[in-house]
């Protein structure tokens, strides 16, 4: 089969979490290694069908690169407004840098 999704009581007797990772971004979702030796899971902890999570994770993954370019779609058109009103604003040699062919 191919990997389960599940979701455990994290005081566990086998769960052993390190210490948590230093990253860029999302950093109120904690990252860390878990280390599970000898875990029994009940089958009332899968989550999803057996043997789905890769496919459940890949899901995932789209929702939230969906959600990423979303988020970025507003910023980016201020950062186009503002770029523009500079350009228009700003002379250079008598004119506004916005009459150049490039800018």
């Amino acid at each position: 089969l191919n990997k389960s999704l599940i979701c455990l009581p994290m005081d566990l007797p086998g769960i052993h979490v390190t210490k948590k990772i230093d990253k860029l971004g999302m950093r109120s979702s904690d990252t860390a290694q878990i280390f599970f030796e000898d875990v029994r899971v009940p089958k009332s902890h899968i989550i999803g069908e057996e043997g789905q999570g890769f496919t459940y994770q890949m899901m995932q993954f789209q929702e939230e690169r969906l959600w990423a370019s979303a988020v970025a779609i507003v910023p980016l058109q201020m950062l186009i407004a503002e770029t523009i009103a500079y350009a228009r604003d700003r002379k250079a040699f008598g004119q506004p840098l916005l009459n150049n062919q490039t800018v």
